[in-house]
């Protein structure tokens, strides 16, 4: 993030390490900025103009935010922030967001996009015209794979779009008509 990098946190800011050791860099390199599950039967989050929407899958609220961070979003019971940014001199910034992404509502989507664009993320990788078809792309070893996928019961048709490596063009993948419970594999070009 000091050389422009940009990182988005969610749920929770990490206190231990995949070898359960204290994640002493990220806390220090975040100035001690902790997350504390907020237990609320009624959890609440409005981010920006996007919301209220329900946090059904659990929701962590800000115990302290880095100073000069700026809150985006809060709880709407108690006005405590859900997610913060830190913005640092040469453009980078980390983004720590308190509700865990389970897709339940059209709003959720909306305030995902609302702080990805905080970050500067403003063209997606992948454009899919059926938000209920969910898209990856996979890179390595030189190669490039997207995956399509359809996790309903009932049949889905999306048309797909993808930027190219170098972020400047892109190319219409054309429709795809995908089965119940279907994952498409696709083979990409290299650019």
């Amino acid at each position: 993030m000091k050389r422009g990098g940009k990182l988005l946190l969610a749920p929770v800011i990490p206190e231990l390490d995949d070898n359960f050791q204290p994640c002493a860099i990220l806390k220090d390199f975040l100035e001690g900025a902790v997350s504390e599950r907020f237990d609320n039967v009624d959890k609440y989050v409005q981010a920006g103009p996007f919301g209220p929407v329900h946090a059904s899958e659990g929701l962590w609220l800000a115990a302290q935010m880095p100073d000069g961070a700026e809150p985006l979003a809060q709880e709407t019971g108690n006005g405590r922030t859900a997610a913060w940014k830190m913005t640092y001199p040469n453009g980078g910034a980390v983004l720590w967001f308190g509700m865990p992404w389970k897709f339940t509502k059209y709003t959720q989507m909306d305030i995902l996009r609302y702080l990805l664009g905080e970050l500067d993320c403003r063209q997606p990788v992948i454009q899919c015209d059926n938000p209920n078809v969910w898209t990856v792309v996979r890179n390595g070893g030189g190669r490039r794979m997207l995956f399509i996928m359809n996790l309903f019961s009932s049949p889905m048709e999306a048309g797909i779009r993808i930027r190219s490596t170098d972020g400047h063009g892109e190319e219409d993948l054309g429709r795809f008509v995908l089965k119940p419970m279907e994952v498409k594999a696709v083979a990409l070009t290299a650019n």
